[in-house]
């Protein structure tokens, strides 16, 4: 008898605050138990690098806090951004896991969607919050379920 051995599986992971650290820590470490050779790489901090993650992008560079830092931090976004379009051209991923922050995450859904790659929302996005415009995004940007 020969025992199957699943394919490795590359998933890019954002996780832009330190609750979506937490959490995204956590699900990549129930991730490791059931396919070791998972390849898990994206934006991140100290969670996520010690559940096993390659971390790219620290999550500290997207931090903003206020109206002044929100603003500085645009161009900041834009450069992560880039690279995580640039990372999902160059290795492309076989999953795009967004871990909350619907400001940053929508867009990366969107940049993922275009280029045919399944996204999964964890701690999704607060719909209600933001009304039907933003259920309508997501669905038009999230494939995972579909």
């Amino acid at each position: 008898m020969t025992s199957v051995t699943p394919t490795p599986c590359r998933i890019l992971l954002v996780a832009g605050e330190a609750s979506g650290d937490l959490h995204g820590g956590h699900l990549v470490q129930a991730l490791r138990q059931r396919r070791p050779a998972a390849e898990v790489v994206g934006v991140g901090g100290a969670q996520l690098r010690a559940a096993g993650m390659e971390i790219l992008i620290d999550v500290n560079r997207l931090s903003a806090v206020g109206l002044v830092e929100i603003a500085g931090s645009i161009p900041r976004h834009w450069r992560v951004m880039r690279q995580l379009k640039q990372q999902m051209e160059r290795h492309r991923p076989d999953l795009v896991v967004l871990v909350d922050y619907p400001g940053f995450n929508l867009f990366v859904a969107r940049e993922a969607h275009r280029r045919g790659i399944p996204v999964f929302f964890f701690v999704a996005p607060q719909v209600w919050a933001w009304g039907q415009g933003r259920a309508r995004s997501m669905a038009a940007s999230s494939t995972a379920w579909r």
